[in-house]
């Protein structure tokens, strides 16, 4: 899909598109899609980062949770995979594995997000 095609979406088309991308929060293109037409992939990114910025803070922390842990092994997004693949966290030797594990939990122990 271009941006062009994605600037003439209705909104559930725009929706149905790019839900995905904020860890499955369709609310951010949703709200993006209101500020269309977008002059560059840029201006697009700018408006749904926008979207999370002026997010309510129980939204944006929803948003927070819903992301994977560091090197999980459970199912995620193809998007988190590639992330995660790109980090290398995919290769990780059962002691790392093991030792990232641990710092998640703290982490979320401590913030109370991933």
């Amino acid at each position: 899909m271009t941006l062009a095609d994605l600037n003439a979406c209705d909104e559930e088309a725009f929706v149905s598109a790019l839900g995905w991308i904020f860890e499955e929060s369709p609310w951010v293109a949703h709200r993006a899609w209101l500020r269309r037409p977008f002059a560059s992939l840029d201006a697009l990114h700018a408006a749904m980062t926008q979207a999370v910025a002026e997010a309510a803070e129980a939204e944006q922390l929803t948003l927070l949770r819903a992301h994977p842990d560091l090197g999980t092994r459970a199912r995620i997004s193809e998007a988190s995979t590639g992330e995660q693949r790109g980090a290398a966290l995919d290769r990780l030797t059962p002691g790392e594995f093991a030792r990232l594990q641990r710092l998640n939990d703290d982490y979320r122990g401590r913030f109370g997000f991933p």
